[in-house]
């Protein structure tokens, strides 16, 4: 296999990993490549095909515990060098990157003309945007700013029968017609490996502020999110437990984060309103510094998770999310320090720690989960664990079952892969 994958791309394009440290949810893959366009990626996807070897997508490596445990990994297809900047039109608000970009490479550049991204996930350093699309990850600007599947405007993408295809457009206004950009992220590389990306930006807003707003329970700080919080037209509205804030050296109580960005005529009333927002709630509105502590903060945490678990539904139901997280999921005999935070408008809810399970505690949480997921189902809602080391040979499933729509999702992932050999049950096909 790697005497075939040099002849195709190049000896210093492919490695041998007999030494590297990089695994796929433990795995090892058998080589390690990293071509230098799409046309490469093809060769060897369609190489792939035909001697069916699995291919695990990568970006920056970071994202590679995430999902099923893949049985084996024979390639690791990586955009390492696929990276940069490639065209960005200041006036037209959009930015054309390669997919291996480190996501605050592209922050850096637009930001020269006060522009934005307006994406802030939770990733670990050296993230790339290919992977932030294909995972179509996003952190708690979401609720003002969307997630890549509102800020992607057209892909590059080798299929896994090494078609190199181009979905979208570069502009914000396309034709109408099938929105397959969309159907592309959030695919998790079991479609195709993502090359390059034509991205939305927006203008970077003059000034920021936040408000914390604390109680002993989460109860009142939903009521607060859901009603006098959303009129302020909030950024971020986040919901933490004692543990997150004890960590940024803060009053240990449940805390709801207000966070409004825009221009300082803006801000100012913002602020205003904030400090009348709940009279009865000990509150504290955040100077510069403060604020930056604790967004930066909290996305750090949670970019350090080796166990996580995601509730989402309706944001009219995040209390009764919050209440199967923290007390059901949690407390059936898992244990240790675990953190759970909330995107309070959008109905997400995310419990993680930092340090492992053992197999006995993580037996014990994939039952906690199961017994979860049929209440918030019934619901209207989904458990997903999508960072979880489940013992070999158990039955839990990280992301349940998708319902009537699998057909559906295993017709597309044959049109696109149809060797079936991109990402192969690392996700929900």
């Amino acid at each position: 296999m790697i005497e075939r994958l040099r002849q195709l791309i190049g000896d210093d394009a492919v490695a041998e990993t007999d030494f590297a440290a990089i695994r796929v949810h433990g795995r090892r893959p058998g080589a390690i490549v990293s071509p230098w366009n799409a046309e490469q990626a093809a060769a060897v996807l369609r190489t792939c095909t035909e001697n069916h070897w699995r291919v695990e997508p990568s970006g920056g490596g970071t994202w590679l515990d995430w999902g099923r445990a893949p049985e084996r990994v024979d390639v690791l297809l990586s955009a390492e060098r696929l990276a940069g900047v490639q065209d960005h039109q200041p006036a037209d608000l959009t930015v054309t990157v390669a997919a291996g970009t480190p996501l605050h490479e592209i922050a850096e550049t637009v930001s020269a003309d006060r522009q934005t991204l307006g994406l802030d996930p939770a990733v670990r350093p050296g993230a790339t945007i290919g992977a932030a699309i294909a995972h179509a990850s996003a952190g708690p600007l979401r609720l003002s700013m969307g997630t890549p599947r509102d800020q992607v405007l057209g892909l590059e993408m080798v299929t896994g029968d090494g078609r190199v295809v181009n979905v979208g457009g570069r502009v914000v206004k396309n034709v109408a017609g099938y929105d397959l950009v969309r159907l592309a992220v959030g695919s998790r590389g079991t479609l195709g490996f993502i090359t390059r990306a034509h991205l939305r930006l927006r203008p970077e807003p003059e000034s920021s502020v936040t408000a914390l707003y604390v109680a002993d329970s989460p109860d009142p700080l939903v009521e607060l999110a859901a009603g006098p919080a959303a009129r302020v037209w909030p950024a971020a509205l986040e919901l933490v437990s004692p543990a997150v804030v004890s960590r940024f050296g803060r009053d240990p109580r449940w805390t709801l984060a207000v966070r409004c960005r825009g221009n300082s005529r803006f801000i100012d009333e913002a602020t205003r309103r904030l400090h009348v927002l709940s009279p009865d709630t000990h509150h504290d509105v955040l100077d510069e510094a403060g604020e930056t502590r604790f967004w930066e903060g909290l996305a750090n945490l949670e970019a350090r998770a080796a166990v996580e678990v995601r509730l989402t539904g309706l944001p009219s139901r995040l209390r009764r999310l919050i209440r199967a997280g923290h007390d059901e999921i949690l407390h059936e005999g898992t244990g240790g320090d675990w953190l759970v935070a909330a995107h309070a408008g959008n109905g997400i809810v995310r419990l993680w720690r930092t340090d492992p399970l053992d197999h006995g505690r993580t037996d014990a949480l994939c039952a906690a989960i199961g017994s979860a997921r049929s209440a918030i189902e019934t619901d209207g809602g989904r458990v997903v664990a999508p960072r979880i080391d489940a013992r070999d040979g158990s039955d839990f499933d990280p992301f349940g079952h998708p319902g009537p729509v699998l057909e559906l999702m295993q017709g597309i992932k044959a049109a696109f892969d149809p060797a079936g050999v991109l990402s192969p049950g690392r996700f929900t096909v």
